[in-house]
Formats: structure tokens, C-alpha cells, sequence
């Protein structure tokens, strides 16, 4: 029985050892392949990790690229742009336009080359900012997840490993037990792991993290690059950093997205002045330069409908009916100025100037008005919207400035379908739907805030200053004071939500935390800082890392810091969650708050907080509301709206320049017409091209006479100077010269400059001048006396824009009294005049005059010397009634070139000489020999202007020191004289008078001893010959000489 008893035994132990072998065998061989299939695993992951977080890469190139090509197209649209605006303003000049016209014309130019520019530069700073943040996005945030030699090492598998299992593994019996869970050592050679179900899962110690080291290997790989930097482990699933680098990239997004908007808006404006500038330039030109009507319709039809479909193109959001009124308001002023020069052109010759209407002119400022308020009416379209994003959505360009959807746009249209109840919703479930989000972004705030001070609060109290100390005690209260608001507000609307319970588990201090908890908190790794600590070489910047209870003295440069500005900050931004949820309204509310609390920081660059220093802060005894709205002031908002300032202050300062030119020229027009004198500027326009260029119905040409000249020009160089007392010294700069009488036989005078009018005698010396009382004389004002002495009773007059000025001596150009005689023509620079009985110019009158007293002017508007004549009813003490003068003599001028000098009439040559010889006489025409020594090759131009009323002579002083006198009332040349002026040929002649029948007083300036008055004495003036001759069309004509009483109407062509 014992030796079967002892087989048996033998028997079952040897089945035992045979079966325990095949167990172990078994579990070994499960062992094995559960390694190779975990490694194979791993090794999949890495692989696919890199391959994903290259993939995040891509997606930021790709971003980043988006905006870097949009802008460089928008750098080179509006560089040529701004190349075709500065064309514009260099060459694109009309030729004399009205002074209305001309800023219509330049301002919409200035408005389109500001705008361009602004598009340019608002396009550069996105540009170079997208490319920098997404540099700085690649390099530092999200990485290619590189394992290091530690986390290599942590991917093998041993087969010895198998030797450090638990025994009930090993001997596992298949299908009697449950699962096998295999432990997993260390790859840096630690103590045991950490079990897991059916895979080898990392060890609490991560690979990869801080202090993982490599088992004394080598490790050349560093520590690896983890993506998302240090947020996340290699090793960690993929499922943790869904979007996140989407996430990270439209944060940075903020920095340009508004630049970039407001570029396209910017673009969008300029470009539709530009087009308007165009408008203007070839409607002046079609208009103005030339008479072309209808191709400056259509050139306004086509621009005019270019900016209409660029309208429709750009909005979005308002119907095309809209987006059509308002281009059509822009296109008004277009309109207003077609409607005038349109006018203005009725009855004008193919190359006459335009015919100026001053009456409907008056119409002009309503273009600059109507101008005014549509650019100002661009704000509204380029307003930013509410939300976060604060971008101009008006813009359909700005839709597709976020391919994420930012911008609610979705191809499938869910994205931009409307939030409407449901059939079964009642509107109370939505308000209800919408607190409960705002409650659940309350609470994440407070929550972030709460983590945020409980860090602070586990620093030692030693390693802070006071004001560190006494910062975070204030920040503790008052988010104390929000979250009791919170838990009120929470504990009113929900029966089931348990403050005390809640308050008990959030606001434990950082020593009661698990590690688990620890590491899921939201600033885990983040170290605390800037700390004023004694190091080893005194005091210093330091920070300090909670986890590890360390000081850090290197510097930072990697790792996340959290100072106490951000504290306040988080702090901040709880207290506007909160009061977001407990208003009634939506947080839009909240939100404008908010940033009417920070002011206007839009300038505050991206500092980093490393070298923040709380010494500044304020005192313990400052109370908690203040302190908080100081430390709201130092945050900074989600988006930057300088773009949108920029364009709002430039588009008000545009609009308030076309508004104020409209109301100035209003006012110019209708207000102080008549009364502003000389004070007005005289437009382009009017000086050469304004008025009817040609020798109207009336108006009669002295050139065609023959002029009884024998032989060249005089040259006199008699001259003496009269002393005199210069008001101001050398600074006197005459421009204007009259002799109003000759009380007890010495001549008066009355010298003008560019402010006040002086009178005095030209006898005894020193002349004293006195200035009159009135300062507001216009320039060039002139005295128009009688023939008789006494200048007391003189006329004083002016040219102004208007016309002619004239008021009587002693009251002021802008008095009642005053009376502006409108022109026909062009408005006149210099001119002179006269009171002389109306029998002595009756030939110069349009219809005979029962006034024994006639007001007789000369002026020269540019090209022309005209001479007219008005009635004065009243006497040559009283101005004239209200008129309009139309000039009845054209006087010609020697010494002028053949082309400015030629008649209107058949091109009349004005230089007809009479010479002497001969029993006929024979006249030669411009030309001759001797038409040529009497003409220089340089246009005429009046240099000043003088009527002497006893006589009728007109004398005439000419640049390049060229006199000539005029006999008006025998319609002949009476003299002329080359003068060579004393001093070496220095002196500019600026008036002239006749002091007396032989003698001329000249005043001007000298380059080197100042204002002078010059007398010249002994001027010969020939008789008037026993006939002359008219050159005509059909050659020359014989006429007798006029005798007394004769018509004038054979003597006028």
C-alpha cells in the first residue's frame, strides 16, 4: 500500500511539475507576445504622434500664409495705387479751374491717398505680425513630440522582465482566473510601475517630464520636444489636444486680425475716392479746359457705376437697395458739379474760357456738404461688431477672414442659420438656457481665479514683500465678495446647489490637494514670480516652482510664469463673469463695461511680466474697489481695436474738412459778399480762365489805330529821390500808389503795402506818412478824384474777386456805403481810375448819360488792358450804384509779344507804326523793323497803373521798365520811354502817379536801401500828328485827324 501510495505521489508530482511547466511555459510565451504586441503599439504611437503634430504644424504655416499672401497682394494694390494718386496730384492738374472746383478735386485726391496709405501700413503690421507670432506659435508651443533616450528606453521589453511578476501571473491557470495585468518596469531603471489592464501603460512618473532620467545612459536626445511644449506628455493619448493648436493660433490671431480687416476697409474707401478723383479730373477737363459735354457724362456714367458695383461688392449685410442709396450719395456732389459747369458752358465757343455764372455757383457748397456727411456715413459700415472679435462684418472681405468660423459664415449655411425656439420651446427655456451658460462661465472663471490665489497663497510668507502680501490679501477679498455674489445667485435660482459643500471643496489651500489634483490644476509647473530674494551675490530676481518648493534664479524663458498682474486679471475677469450673469440682460453689456473700465489701452505693447515689480502698488490702507479698478486698468483686451480708432479719427477728420470748406465757401458766397474787400483770394480760375476771353458785344479795340510814333523808344534816366519817413523802416513793402489832389500846389499821395493805406504830400521833405484809421483796406487800393483838386472828395476803390470795390473817402470798404460793381470777364490784379465829366468819355459809354459825372477805370486782368466807365449820379463824392461794368476799350500794349498782343477780331496786328516819309502814309504791320525795336520778345505784364483824370492819360508801367501813356479820350498812344532806374538797376517799381504835367512819382523797393520814392522830371510827350493810319483787313487806312465835337464811333472798331 505505501510503495502504491508513494507511485501515486510520484505520479501526481511528477503531473504537477509537468503541468506547472506548461503553465509557466504558457503564461511565458503570453508574456512574450503581449511585449511584442505592446511594443509594436508604442512604437505605433510615437509614430503617429509625429505624424499628427506635424500635421498641427502644417496648419499654422498654412494659416500664417493666408494672411501673409493676402496682405502682400494688398502691398502691391496699393502701392500702385498710391503710384497712380501721386500721379495725380503731379500731373493730373486742370488748367485754371474755379477755386470750388479745384478742392473738390484735390481733397477726394487726399482722401484716396490717405486711406491707400493707411490700407498699406495697416497690411504691412498684419503682415509682419502674423509671420512673427507664427513663428513664435512653430517654435515654442507647438513642437514635433521628439522622444528623448529615457522614453526610448522606457518602449523596450525584456525578456528578464517576465522574472519581476507576481507569482499568480505567472502561474496563471487559463480560463480558471481572470485577467492577467503585467507590471511594467521602469526604463530608467526605477523601483516597480504601475499595473494596467491588458497593456503596459507609463509609470507615474512620465517619461519625458522633469527629473526623468535615463538610468546613468548617455542621453543625447536631451529631454525630447513634447507638443504643446510641456502641457502634455508624449506618451499621453492624442484625444487630450483636440483643436488645441487651432485654439492657440486664433489667440495669437487677435494681435492682426483687426489690421488685417481694416486694411481691406481702408482699401475699399480709398479706392472709391480714388475713382471719384477721376471723375472730378475729367469733368474739369471736358468741362473747364475744353467743351466736351457729353464725354463728361459719360466718363460720369462709367465711374459713377464702377463705384456702384464695387459697393455691392464690398457691403454685405444690407440689401442692394441700400448699398445703391448710399453710393448714389456720394455721387451727388458729382452730379451738383455737372449740373454747373453744364450751365456755364451754354453759349461758349469750342476754345473760349467758360462763361462764370457767381449766381449759380452758389449751388457748389451743397457738393462739399452732401460729400461731408456720406463719408462720414462710412463709420457706420465700418463699425465693429459687438462680439469678441470686434471686426467690421459689414465688409463682405472681413466674412472670410477666419476659415474657422469666427465670422458665423458656413458654406452648409447651419453656421448662419438663425437661433429660433423649437416648436415645443417657449421663449422663458431660452432665457433660461442662456443663464445657465452665463452661470457655467461664472463658475469656470471663479473656479480659474480660485487656483490662481491658492498658488499665490501656498508661498511662503518670507520669500514676499509687503506689498506682494498685502496685493494678494485684497485680491482674496474681493474675489470673496464675487463668489459669495456667485453662491447667492446660484443658491436663488437652483434649490439643489450646495454652497457650504462647494466652498469646502474649492477652496481648500494647496497643502489639502491630492497630486492628482495637482496636476490636473490649471497653472501645474507654472512657476511664481518676479520674488525680491538675497541670493549669493545679494539681492535679485527670483521665481518659485510650488511643486518642487524651489527657487529658480536662472532665467525664465520656456516656462510659464503667473504673476500677480495676471491674478488681478483673473480675478478681473470673474467679477465681469459674474455680473454678466446677474444682470438680466445678455454679457454684451458686461463686455462694453469692461472696456470702458480699461480705457483707451490700445497702444500697450506685449510685454512680458518677468521684470513686473510690485513696489508700485498701493498702500495697505487703500481701499478694495479701487485697487481692483487699478488692476483692471493694467489688463489688456482680447482684440485690438487701434485699427479701428485710426480709421474713425481719419474718416471724422476727413469729414469735418469737407463740411467746414462747404460752410466757408457758403458763407464767402452769400454772407460777406460785397463786404470782405480785397480779403478774398482770387481763384485760379478767375485770374486767367474764368472769364470770357474774348472782346465781348461793346467792348472796342484801341490796337487797330495808328500809333503817330516817330522813331524808337525814349530812355529816360532822370531821377531824383524824395526823403521820406518810412513807416517801419526798410520792412515797408509798397504795392500800390495814388496822387488824390494837389491842395496849395503840392501833390497829395496815398501809398498802400499788403496791411494798411498811408496818406501825406509830396511836399515839404521829408515826406511824413500817417496811417489812415480804417485797417482793413484791401491791397492795391487806389483813390479815384475829380479833375479838380481837394482829395477829400474822393473815391476809393479796390479790385477784389467780386469786381470792383468802391466807397467813398473816409468810411470803410466793408460799410454800408460801400458798393461792389460786378465784371464782365475775367476779375482784374491792379487797375486805377478817375471821377471826369461824362462829356470827356462819352465815346467810352454804351448809351449817352444824363450824370454830368462819370466813374472811368482802367484795370488789367492778366492779359488785357480794359477800360470802362459807370455813371455816378450822385457826384464824384458818391459811389455808383450797383452794376455791371462791361469794358468798352481794349487798350493795346507796345511792348508785348505778337501773340499776346493780336486783336480778337481776324487776328489784328496791334503794332502799326506810322512812318514818316513820303507824301501817303504807309503803316507796317508786327513784325517790321519797326514794330520789332518797340516790342521786346517777353509778354506784357502791368506792373502798375495811373489816370491822370485832367488829361485823360493813362500812363502804363510795364515789367522790364517799359512806360507808356494812353490818351483816352483821343484814342492814341501819347509817348513811350525805356526808364533806367539809379542804383545800378535794383529798384522794382510797385505804383506811379503824375505829380504834375511833366513830372512822375514812381515808389518801389531796392534790394539794398529798401522803399524808395522816385521823381522824374521833364518826360517828353510828343503831340499828336496831323494824321494816322488803320491797318485793317484790307490794308491801311487813311482817316483825318479827330477835330472837336466829332463822333468817337469812326475812331472805335
Amino acid at each position: 500500500g505505501a510503495r502504491a501510495f508513494l507511485e501515486m505521489a510520484d505520479i501526481l508530482l511528477e503531473a504537477i511539475g509537468i503541468a506547472s511547466k506548461e503553465i509557466f511555459d504558457y503564461n511565458r510565451e503570453n508574456f512574450k507576445f503581449d511585449q511584442e504586441q505592446r511594443l509594436s503599439r508604442d512604437l505605433s504611437r510615437v509614430e503617429m504622434q509625429i505624424k499628427r503634430f506635424d500635421l498641427f504644424r502644417q496648419d499654422i504655416e498654412d494659416l500664417v500664409k493666408l494672411t501673409v499672401d493676402k496682405m502682400d497682394m494688398y502691398h502691391l494694390i496699393g502701392a500702385l495705387f498710391l503710384g497712380f494718386t501721386t500721379t495725380i496730384y503731379c500731373e493730373g492738374r486742370i488748367e485754371k479751374p474755379p477755386n470750388w472746383f479745384n478742392g473738390l478735386y484735390l481733397l477726394s485726391v487726399a482722401s484716396s491717398f490717405v486711406y491707400l496709405l493707411l490700407a498699406v501700413w495697416l497690411s504691412m503690421h498684419a503682415s509682419i505680425s502674423s509671420h512673427s507670432f507664427g513663428v513664435r506659435v512653430r517654435t515654442r508651443y507647438v513642437r514635433l513630440p521628439i522622444p528623448s533616450l529615457s522614453q526610448i528606453s522606457s518602449l523596450t521589453a525584456k525578456l528578464s522582465d517576465f522574472e519581476n511578476q507576481r507569482w499568480r501571473e505567472m502561474m496563471r491557470i487559463p480560463f480558471a482566473t481572470g485577467r492577467q495585468e503585467w507590471r511594467r518596469s521602469n526604463g530608467g531603471g526605477g523601483d516597480g510601475g504601475q499595473p494596467s489592464g491588458g497593456a503596459l501603460l507609463p509609470p507615474e512618473a512620465a517619461p519625458g517630464q522633469p527629473g526623468a532620467s535615463s538610468g546613468g545612459q548617455d542621453d543625447n536626445l536631451g529631454h525630447g520636444e513634447d507638443g504643446f511644449a510641456s502641457e502634455n506628455v508624449m506618451m499621453q493619448a492624442a484625444k487630450a489636444l483636440p483643436g488645441k493648436h487651432v485654439d492657440l493660433f486664433r489667440r495669437f490671431q487677435a494681435k492682426w486680425q483687426n489690421y488685417d480687416a481694416y486694411a481691406r476697409v481702408s482699401m475699399a474707401i480709398g479706392v472709391h475716392q480714388m475713382l471719384n478723383a477721376l471723375n472730378y479730373y475729367m469733368v474739369g477737363t471736358n468741362l473747364i479746359k475744353w467743351k466736351c459735354p457729353s464725354t463728361a457724362y459719360a466718363c460720369t456714367v462709367v465711374f459713377q457705376a464702377g463705384t456702384q458695383a464695387i459697393g455691392i461688392l464690398d457691403v454685405s449685410g444690407y440689401s442692394k437697395l441700400k448699398v445703391t442709396f448710399l453710393q448714389t450719395m456720394g455721387s451727388i456732389p458729382i452730379i451738383v458739379i455737372l449740373v454747373i459747369l453744364s450751365l456755364e458752358n451754354k453759349g461758349r465757343g469750342p476754345k473760349s474760357p467758360i462763361n462764370r455764372d457767381r449766381e449759380l455757383e452758389r449751388l457748389a457748397p451743397v457738393a462739399y456738404i452732401i460729400q461731408g456727411i456720406w463719408i462720414w456715413s462710412l463709420l457706420i459700415l465700418a463699425k465693429p461688431s459687438n462680439d469678441e472679435a470686434a471686426l467690421p462684418r459689414r465688409y463682405r472681405a472681413v466674412l472670410f477672414l477666419d476659415v474657422f468660423g469666427c465670422a458665423n459664415f458656413d458654406p452648409t449655411g447651419a453656421e448662419n442659420t438663425a437661433v429660433v425656439p423649437a416648436s415645443g420651446t417657449s421663449a422663458a427655456a431660452v432665457r433660461r438656457e442662456a443663464q445657465a451658460s452665463l452661470a457655467a462661465a461664472a463658475e469656470n472663471a471663479l473656479s480659474i481665479a480660485q487656483q490662481a490665489l491658492r498658488r499665490w497663497e501656498a508661498v511662503p510668507v518670507e520669500m514676499l514683500t509687503g506689498a506682494q502680501h498685502d496685493r494678494i490679501v485684497r485680491e482674496r477679498k474681493e474675489y470673496a465678495y464675487w463668489r459669495s455674489t456667485f453662491n447667492w445667485h446660484m443658491g436663488k435660482h437652483r434649490k439643489d446647489y450646495d454652497t457650504a459643500a462647494r466652498d469646502k471643496q474649492d477652496l481648500r489651500p494647496w497643502s489639502e490637494l491630492s497630486m492628482l489634483e495637482r496636476q490636473d490644476d490649471e497653472f501645474a509647473e507654472a512657476l511664481l514670480g518676479p520674488l525680491e530674494q538675497h541670493g549669493e551675490q545679494g539681492l535679485g530676481m527670483c521665481h518659485y516652482a510650488l511643486e518642487s518648493n524651489e527657487q529658480v534664479w536662472e532665467q525664465v524663458i520656456d516656462q510659464r510664469v503667473l504673476t500677480l498682474k495676471e491674478l488681478s486679471h483673473l480675478v478681473h475677469r470673474a467679477q465681469v463673469a459674474v455680473k454678466a450673469m446677474t444682470r438680466k440682460g445678455s454679457s454684451g453689456k458686461a463686455e462694453e463695461e469692461d472696456e470702458e473700465e480699461e480705457g483707451d489701452d490700445d497702444d500697450e505693447s506685449d510685454e512680458s511680466d518677468e521684470g513686473e515689480s510690485d513696489s508700485g502698488t498701493s498702500s495697505s490702507g487703500s481701499k478694495t474697489n479701487g485697487s481692483a479698478r487699478a488692476s483692471q486698468k493694467q489688463r489688456k483686451k482680447p482684440m485690438d481695436t487701434l485699427p479701428w480708432k485710426i480709421i474713425r479719427r481719419m474718416t471724422k477728420t476727413l469729414a469735418v474738412c469737407w463740411l467746414a470748406l462747404g460752410c466757408e465757401l457758403f458763407v464767402d458766397q452769400t454772407w460777406f459778399e460785397g463786404k470782405l474787400g480785397g480779403a478774398g483770394e482770387a481763384s485760379p480760375g478767375e485770374n486767367a480762365e474764368g472769364g470770357s476771353g474774348t472782346a465781348g458785344e461793346g467792348e472796342r479795340r484801341l490796337g487797330g489805330r495808328a500809333l503817330p510814333v516817330e522813331g524808337p523808344a525814349a530812355v529816360w534816366d532822370a531821377f531824383e529821390d524824395v526823403q521820406v519817413e518810412w513807416p517801419h523802416g526798410s520792412f515797408f513793402q509798397p504795392m500800390a500808389m495814388s496822387c488824390p489832389g494837389r491842395p496849395a500846389g503840392a501833390a497829395g499821395l496815398l501809398l498802400g503795402n499788403r496791411y494798411r493805406l498811408y496818406s501825406g504830400a509830396s511836399a515839404p521833405e521829408p515826406v511824413s506818412l500817417s496811417a489812415l484809421p480804417t485797417s482793413d483796406f484791401p491791397p492795391r487800393t487806389v483813390a479815384l478824384c475829380p479833375p479838380s483838386p481837394g482829395g477829400s472828395a474822393c473815391l476809393l476803390g479796390a479790385p477784389v474777386p467780386e469786381g470792383v470795390a468802391v466807397w467813398p473817402h473816409g468810411s470803410s470798404p466793408r460799410g454800408r456805403a460801400a458798393v461792389v460793381l460786378s465784371l464782365q470777364g475775367r476779375p482784374w490784379h491792379a487797375m486805377t481810375g478817375a471821377a471826369v465829366p461824362c462829356a470827356e468819355a462819352a465815346g467810352l459809354m454804351a448809351r449817352p448819360q444824363e450824370s454830368a459825372w462819370c466813374l472811368l477805370l482802367a484795370g488789367w486782368d492778366g492779359e488785357r488792358l480794359l477800360v470802362a466807365a459807370a455813371p455816378l449820379p450822385a457826384g464824384p463824392a458818391a459811389p455808383p450804384p450797383k452794376a455791371r461794368l462791361a469794358p468798352r476799350l481794349d487798350v493795346p500794349l507796345l511792348h508785348a509779344s505778337s501773340q499776346g498782343a493780336q486783336g480778337a477780331a481776324g487776328g489784328r496786328p496791334v503794332c502799326a507804326v506810322r512812318v514818316v516819309g513820303g507824301d501817303s502814309a504807309t503803316a507796317q504791320a508786327a513784325g517790321s523793323p519797326a514794330c520789332s525795336a518797340l516790342a521786346p520778345q517777353a509778354a506784357a505784364h502791368v506792373v502798375a497803373l495811373h489816370l491822370d483824370a485832367g488829361r485823360g492819360r493813362l500812363w502804363v508801367l510795364l515789367a522790364g521798365s517799359w512806360l507808356e501813356a494812353w490818351d483816352l479820350y483821343e484814342f492814341q498812344n501819347a509817348g513811350h520811354w525805356r526808364l533806367r532806374w539809379p542804383g545800378g538797376g535794383s529798384f522794382r517799381a510797385a505804383g506811379l502817379c503824375a505829380a504834375s504835367r511833366d513830372a512822375l512819382l514812381l515808389v518801389g523797393a531796392d534790394d539794398l536801401v529798401g522803399p524808395r520814392l522816385l521823381r522824374a522830371k521833364g518826360l517828353a510827350v510828343p503831340p499828336p500828328g496831323p494824321e494816322y493810319s488803320d491797318v485793317g483787313l484790307d490794308g491801311p487806312e487813311t482817316l483825318p485827324p479827330r477835330s472837336g465835337g466829332s463822333s468817337t464811333g469812326d475812331r472805335l472798331l
